[in-house]
Order: structure tokens, then C-alpha cells, then sequence
């Protein structure tokens, strides 16, 4: 990682100093307005107020995680180049300061990753981000990945703790957390051994406990904060980091990193996923198939004239609202 600005399909980061082996860098999270769903990066559009939504909701998490004593690469806000804690803001900020930490991706050797090197290191890693996203679930949203399990048959009721077949909105009687790689182009893997999730995250078992304690602590205040909006928290993705120790990296507790309900409203970026299900069917189809070819699955899309259509100015403008109320 060198010094400079990298775009990414939401956010870019600012790389002010570098990360070392052993000593962390620094660098800003800058929140825009574009947003991406399905794996594909930044969409056409921009929306209003997802910059500063998800940079401010963050805040308040990693705030509150570091008030109990946790560990994250959050330093603050940013707000006319200095750096301060939210009740110091005098305005909204998109812009987070972060610690950063090395990043080690696995190869893709013929036809699949390797990941040798985070074996090879087990337990010896330090100063890094293990390849690896943490799913906690605590209800079943509509657009949760288990209802397909289930009527696959991959999953039972018995599975996630249910006597019976659940119904969007069903929440369970006690959170469930899966893990999914992270830098698999050809999509996120769920990956259910423990011995596969202790050789690709390069932890060992005793790291790899410590690690399952703040994730579920980071769960539990993410839905704490939402109940304060009164909205149910019903999954999300959480990152980490292992500096002497673990902690959450990147961004958690958004309307982008997490899923909850109000009523029979689903705020967050579900109803974009639906919308491009719906009014985007071809597209949003073609991406599984298209994931079966590599890495590259994207450009090969682009290269058969398979892009994503833009939003319809209603469906825009009140997304970005929600955005903006929360």
C-alpha cells in the first residue's frame, strides 16, 4: 500500500502514511454519494446524503465500542482538517480517520485462490487484515441468503435454531455468525470449516476465539443504537483487523454495512438489491452466470453490453431520503 487516493465503489481512501510490518498507518475514509450491489462497484448513480449517513452512523458505533474498552482503526472525524470526536463536529463530515493496517490478497492460481501464505504465517501474522467478513444475523430479511438455503435444502429450521419454516422478519432466537472470504472476485464464499476459517484468516484458535468475542460485542451495540431509531437490526457484515490483538476495521453499523426494519419498512440498502432484481432482471441474473468465468467476470460483462440500468429519479430521491433520515 503507497501513499495516494484509492476509489473504491462507496467510500475512497485517503493513504496519508502507509502501514509498516509492525506499526499502523493512517489514512481517511471519504464517503460519496455512489453506492454498488451485487459485487459489480460503482453503479451509475449517485444518491444524496449516503456520504454523510454512513460516514456519521459509523461514528457513533466505533464510539461506543471504544467507550467499552474495544479495539478499532477509528481516530475520528474529519472536520476542516482536524480531526474530532462527534459531539465536536460543528457540521456534518464525510470524511473518517482511520488506522490502517497491512493487506496481504491471496493468488488466484490455476482456477482458484491459494492461500498458502496465511498458512505458512499461521499465528504469526501481525498488523493485517485476515482476508475474511464476518455475517452476524439476528433476523431473516427479505433478501436474506437463508431463505434460498432453505428451500434448497443446504439448511434446515433446526439449523438456525427454528422449529419451523421462517418468514421475512423472523428473528432468531440467538444471533448466527458465518463467515465469507473477502477478496474472491468471483464473489464471497462461505466458508464453514474451522480448520479452512482458521488457515485463510492466518489466525490460530486461541486468536480466532478472541476475535469471535468482539464481533459479538459489535453486534450487540449495533443493535442497541439502531433500537435507540427504532429500527430492528436484523443482519449485517462486520470487518477486522489483528493488530497485537482484534478489532473492527472499515465501517460498520451503516445503512450499507447492516440491514434493519421498521415496521414493514426494510431501511437500508435492501430495497436497492430488490429494485435491480426487479427492474433490472436481466442484469442482475446474468451476474451469477457471468461470476462462473474468473476473476474477470466484470469486464466480460461489459465487454457483451451487460451494464446496470440507472434509477428512476422517484425510487433515487427517496432512497437517499432514508439515507438522510437515519
Amino acid at each position: 500500500m503507497k501513499s495516494g487516493i484509492y476509489e473504491g465503489s462507496s467510500k475512497n481512501l485517503l493513504v496519508i502514511n502507509p502501514p509498516m510490518k509492525n506499526e499502523m498507518g493512517l489514512g481517511w475514509m471519504i464517503g460519496t454519494n455512489y453506492y454498488s450491489v451485487k459485487d459489480w462497484g460503482r453503479m451509475p448513480d449517485k444518491v444524496n446524503y449516503r456520504n454523510y449517513s454512513n460516514m456519521l452512523l459509523g461514528a457513533v458505533v466505533f464510539e461506543a465500542l471504544e467507550e467499552k474498552g474495544y479495539f478499532t482503526h477509528y481516530e475520528g472525524m474529519v472536520e476542516d482538517g482536524e480531526v474530532k470526536r462527534l459531539r465536536e463536529l460543528e457540521g456534518p463530515s464525510n470524511i473518517m480517520q482511520v488506522k490502517l493496517v497491512n493487506v496481504y490478497k491471496p493468488d488466484f492460481v490455476n482456477g482458484k485462490y491459494d492461500y498458502s501464505f496465511f498458512k505458512q504465517n499461521q499465528g504469526r501474522l501481525n498488523n493485517y487484515l485476515p482476508p475474511l467478513e464476518c455475517i452476524y444475523r439476528d433476523a431473516l430479511p427479505l433478501g436474506s441468503s437463508v431463505f434460498e438455503k432453505l428451500a434448497d435444502g443446504r439448511l434446515v429450521p433446526a439449523d438456525i435454531g427454528l422449529d419451523e419454516m421462517p418468514k421475512p422478519g423472523t428473528v432468531l432466537p440467538k444471533p448466527i455468525y458465518d463467515f465469507t472470504t473477502k477478496f474472491e472476485e468471483t464473489g464471497d464464499r462461505m466458508v464453514r470449516s474451522r480448520d479452512e476459517l482458521l488457515t485463510i484468516s492466518g489466525l490460530n484458535e486461541d486468536q480466532f476465539q478472541q476475535l469471535e468475542t468482539v464481533l459479538n460485542e459489535a453486534n450487540k451495540e449495533i443493535t442497541r443504537i439502531w433500537k435507540l431509531a427504532d429500527i430492528v437490526d436484523y443482519d449485517g457484515k462486520l470487518e477486522f483487523i489483528w493488530n497485537n490483538g482484534p478489532g473492527i476495521g472499515d465501517n460498520l453499523g451503516t445503512l450499507d454495512e447492516s440491514r434493519g426494519g421498521r415496521g414493514k419498512f426494510q431501511v437500508s440498502k435492501e430495497p436497492a438489491r430488490q429494485y435491480h432484481n426487479k427492474e433490472d432482471a436481466e442484469w442482475a441474473k446474468m451476474i451469477s452466470k457471468y461470476k462462473n468465468n474468473g476473476p474477470d467476470w466484470r469486464e466480460d460483462m461489459r465487454s457483451d453490453g451487460l451494464f446496470p440500468k440507472k434509477l428512476k429519479p422517484d425510487f433515487n430521491r427517496l432512497w437517499g431520503w432514508m439515507y438522510g433520515a437515519v
